[in-house]
């Protein structure tokens, strides 16, 4: 199964050993990783004849300084604007189409390997936090092409790169891509909700408005009109958006209807509009095979009234706040990715000096206290006590599942967020269709939180830490 783990440290394995390797050999280069490191190499200047193929050959390992060519850049969101964590690297064969990223699920043992199909590469890396990336031991040449990716969002360009030198790639280049024509794109759905602005929040991280279509428009973003009513498509794809008698949505009706899609986008419905759900097993079950869903406010319903296992991830509130919440607000310290929040936050200009988030409190509300573990927390409200829970996580299905027979370790196949930050609106519905009536302008902290969290959750799989266990009594 591929995890982001697993995926870095294979990176880190065959960039060690040189180069040239894919998706389909890990266990090959898990394995060299084990090699005496006491083997002598043979010297970069000694004229040996070495096997190599497509643009291995053209690694120049005989620089004066003792390293070939490197590539280096920043991945960017698909709008340009913040740096993202994901995977940079090289194919082997420049006339290979990539391998195929499967749309939709189907199975859990099959969902995650879609996420990392990567295919030969030369070299590759998975940027840091700030997106930031070094590809050492590239190729040197004309029209040497580049992926960019996070999860099933990926795009591929070229570039020209100069012989023992670093070779610097513009922004332009290393931004996710903005449409089909792009690159690829993950096959979304979204809830358009009158009380959160989250599909203009997928206009501003960089979507191109023609991606917005009707569940038949083949955009990436099928659009489905929400309860009270939510906003209609309008200035985007093909229609019409995808719409429900008051029994229930098609969209969840069924759980070979979510399969169609990799993410759901779940918009605030201004209530919990429980009318139209009235079978939650279908998100369940698809979420369990892999799914992965963002949900905010009163779609806390899907959890908090859901089945049992989705009931216990959190301690939900008894009754829900719309704001304003006045905070102050933190990032949860106590696991890796909320520490990586703070700082990416710090470095989008979006922390107070004392480390707080500027959030703006009209667009902050209340559904959740406070998570149990393996939910993760990261986002809180330090002004109440308990800190109450603004945005958390969970992977599911809820406690993992065993395959290959009970061999492999337990596996995590799905995975969902939810959020008490509204993507905008400052608590006023409104009904506007998307992404027509869409803005734009610069960010607001809420969203760039959200953008973070979100690609988070379209990037590969990823498996909590196991919970900490008590000590045994003396």
């Amino acid at each position: 199964m591929w995890t982001r783990q697993r995926l870095v440290a294979v990176f880190a394995v065959v960039s060690a050993l040189g180069g040239c390797a894919n998706s389909e050999s890990v266990e090959s280069a898990e394995a060299a990783s084990e090699l005496d490191a006491s083997v002598t190499r043979i010297p970069a200047a000694a004229p040996v004849m070495v096997p190599c193929e497509g643009l291995v050959c053209a690694v120049n390992t005989s620089c004066p300084n003792g390293k070939a060519a490197s590539v280096s850049g920043t991945l960017y969101d698909p709008a340009g604007r913040n740096p993202l964590r994901g995977l940079a690297y090289i194919p082997t064969d420049p006339q290979a189409a990539l391998l195929p990223l499967t749309t939709g699920t189907g199975s859990c043992s099959d969902s995650c390997d879609s996420y990392g199909a990567i295919g030969a590469y030369v070299t590759g890396a998975e940027t840091d936090v700030n997106g930031t990336f070094t590809l050492e031991g590239a190729p040197t040449g004309k029209s040497v092409p580049l992926v960019v990716q996070v999860g099933k969002w990926r795009r591929v360009v070229t570039i020209d790169t100069t012989d023992c030198t670093d070779t610097v790639v513009p922004a332009s280049l290393t931004r996710l891509p903005r449409n089909q024509q792009e690159g690829d794109i993950p096959q979304m759905a979204i809830v358009t909700g009158a009380c959160d602005e989250l599909a203009c929040f997928m206009r501003d991280i960089g979507l191109d408005p023609v991606e917005f279509s009707g569940p038949a428009g083949g955009g990436r973003l099928h659009v489905y009109k929400g309860a009270s009513p939510g906003p209609d498509l309008g200035g985007g794809g093909p229609g019409p958006a995808g719409d429900w008698p008051v029994a229930g949505c098609p969209l969840w009706a069924t759980k070979s209807a979510l399969e169609k899609y990799d993410l759901v986008l779940l918009g605030c419905e201004c209530g919990k509009h429980n009318e139209t759900k009235p079978d939650m097993g279908p998100m369940h079950d698809w979420l369990a095979e892999g799914g992965r869903v963002l949900a905010t406010h009163y779609q806390s319903t899907w959890f908090k009234n859901g089945p049992p296992d989705f009931q216990g991830v959190a301690n939900w509130t008894a009754s829900q706040s719309n704001g304003p919440t006045p905070g102050p607000f933190r990032t949860d310290g106590t696991f890796p990715r909320g520490v990586e929040l703070q700082a990416w936050l710090g470095d989008a200009g979006e922390l107070n000096a004392d480390g707080t988030i500027r959030l703006d409190p009209t667009d902050v509300s209340t559904s959740v206290s406070t998570v149990n573990s393996p939910t993760e927390r990261w986002l809180e409200d330090t002004s109440t006590s308990p800190a109450e829970t603004k945005l958390l996580s969970f992977t599911t299905p809820i406690g993992g599942v065993t395959l290959d027979g009970g061999e492999s370790p337990v596996t995590y196949c799905g995975r969902a967020m939810f959020s008490d930050l509204h993507a905008g609106g400052g608590g006023q519905p409104s009904a506007a269709p998307v992404p027509a009536s869409c803005v734009g302008g610069a960010m607001s902290a809420e969203e760039k939180a959200l953008e973070f969290a979100f690609f988070d959750l379209a990037g590969l799989c990823y498996s909590p830490p196991p919970a900490e266990k008590e000590a045994p009594p003396h």
